[in-house]
């Protein structure tokens, strides 16, 4: 398990549901809770960004993260609170430590 955190200003889910709805205009997020909203900045193509630059906006970051952690048996959660910050969990299964565990009990 790998835990990222900061205390930055934190993600506002009702920014998050404004920029869904423009990106996304057929899907539909009404139904989400404010934690399930927040998950969907690892969406392919969501950027928070109103422009494009060289390295960012282009909604690649964490996606690739989100696509790399999937393909690993992993999973990936974000937890956000304004004004407190942001953590991002990530939860990787070891091939092989089940076993070695066992071994050694």
């Amino acid at each position: 398990r790998l835990v990222i955190s900061d205390d930055g200003r934190g993600i506002d889910p009702q920014a998050i549901r404004k920029n869904l709805s423009e990106k996304f205009p057929h899907r539909d997020f009404s139904d989400q809770t404010d934690e399930q909203i927040i998950q969907n900045v690892c969406l392919p193509g969501f950027s928070s960004k109103k422009n494009v630059g060289e390295f960012s906006g282009r909604g690649v970051g964490l996606d690739a993260l989100r696509e790399e952690v999937l393909r690993s048996g992993g999973s990936i959660f974000l937890k956000s609170v304004q004004n407190q910050g942001t953590s991002i969990t990530i939860e990787i299964p070891m091939p092989g430590l089940e076993l070695a565990v066992r071994r050694s009990a």
